[in-house]
């Protein structure tokens, strides 16, 4: 692996998706010698960074405004082959075809409809498809419960050792140290796509997204990113405060950990999510009282400001919620007077029947609107304090 930063650079970035392929399934799944597992992961995850590091500055002219890099992007959105504990380890590395059902062997003796007249493979049974949806059991979160599919994969896994490549980034991302250190944080944007890649594909090959979102990941999983929110958000600050700073660099370390938080809010328990988007604003918050902290509040501010993009972001904030939903948004199109009445008399004995602690700014409104809450306190703290470049930020995003 060490001959591979040294090679010309034309031949690095004509192979890029085949070396980057291959050192992400020697990370996942390292090779045996002797029948030992020679544990070369963290030489893996160095290699990886540094190649990405090389070519983001070969391709600068590729970079966009946050630093990263149009072929990498292209890479981990449509020619990376992730390997997933379901597959063979002797599986040919590069981009594979879906492998498509088996056409049938036989006529059906029951007459079924097909999507298309031109392709017969595609007989389905709408009758049979309807009640599978309806056969599968919501629970109260509206989410589907676990499949037999997901719960065989998961044993697959485990009784295999073999390893998850969004699991396997985040564990060598929290124990690095040193120059791998460094280059995973200097292109954090590129591990981060590809830990969102990798979780999409996971939920997708096992059917993990029917099942509950507290139980999608492990909880293993779910330590290492909170260690390494906690870690990067710590970086941020201290680069902000080292003289001779970068401030390109440590906006960039920012946004991406803004989109990667974003992301999760899609494949992940928004509550956790939520978390960690709280401990990075106390964190920051904790320093923004010191002198010279006007770069750390903007990195604030464009973190949220990021973060608040979410397609969802109106669902995120619990809009109906509240003892004000019952007047704005009735359960029912045509509701009656019995329905309206139980509705209002559960608001009560949730939230005590005080409407007025959602009209302000209060510790209530902020718990139950998460993000909305974030904007208005920021908004509000940017209205007292006299900081001309803050309230400008607030006011008038960039």
């Amino acid at each position: 692996m060490g001959d591979l930063l040294n090679c010309n650079a034309e031949p690095l970035v004509r192979f890029l998706p085949v070396l980057l392929d291959r050192l992400i399934s020697l990370l996942v799944w390292p090779p045996t010698l002797a029948g030992t597992l020679v544990n070369i992961a963290q030489s893996c995850f160095e290699t990886i960074g540094t190649i990405v590091n090389r070519v983001s500055g070969l391709l600068e002219d590729k970079n966009d405004q946050h630093g990263r890099n149009g072929i990498l992007l292209s890479y981990v959105a449509y020619q990376s082959t992730l390997p997933h504990p379901d597959d063979s380890p002797h599986t040919p590395v590069g981009p594979q075809h879906p492998q498509h059902p088996p056409p049938p062997s036989s006529v059906p003796t029951q007459r079924k409809y097909s999507r298309s007249s031109s392709n017969p493979d595609l007989g389905l049974d709408v009758d049979a498809e309807i009640g599978g949806i309806f056969a599968r059991g919501l629970d109260r979160t509206n989410s589907m419960r676990t499949g037999s599919n997901y719960e065989n994969l998961i044993t697959l896994q485990r009784s295999s050792g073999r390893k998850l490549t969004h699991e396997e980034v985040a564990l060598q991302w929290v124990v690095s140290n040193g120059k791998g250190k460094d280059m995973a944080l200097a292109n954090s944007w590129f591990f981060f796509e590809l830990m969102i890649k990798s979780m999409i594909e996971h939920l997708a090959r096992t059917g993990g997204q029917d099942s509950h979102r507290k139980m999608r990941f492990s909880h293993q999983f779910c330590d290492d990113i909170q260690n390494l929110t906690s870690s990067i958000t710590n970086e941020i600050i201290a680069l902000n405060t080292k003289d001779g700073k970068d401030t390109r660099f440590v906006q960039n370390i920012n946004s991406s950990l803004a989109f990667f938080l974003m992301d999760l809010l899609s494949v992940m328990d928004r509550g956790y999510v939520f978390m960690l988007i709280h401990n990075y604003c106390k964190q920051m918050n904790s320093k923004i009282s010191l002198p010279d902290s006007g770069q750390l509040i903007n990195l604030k501010l464009d973190f949220v400001r990021i973060v608040c993009c979410h397609e969802h972001f109106v669902a995120l904030n619990l809009p109906f919620c509240t003892p004000l939903s019952a007047i704005s948004a009735p359960s029912s199109p045509c509701p009656s007077i019995g329905s309206t009445t139980s509705q209002s008399s559960f608001i009560s004995t949730v939230f005590g029947g005080d409407r007025s602690a959602f009209m302000v700014l209060s510790s209530s409104f902020r718990r139950q609107h998460f993000l909305v809450g974030l904007v208005m306190s920021d908004l509000s703290t940017a209205l007292e304090i006299k900081y001309l470049d803050y309230q400008t930020h607030s006011l008038f995003p960039s």
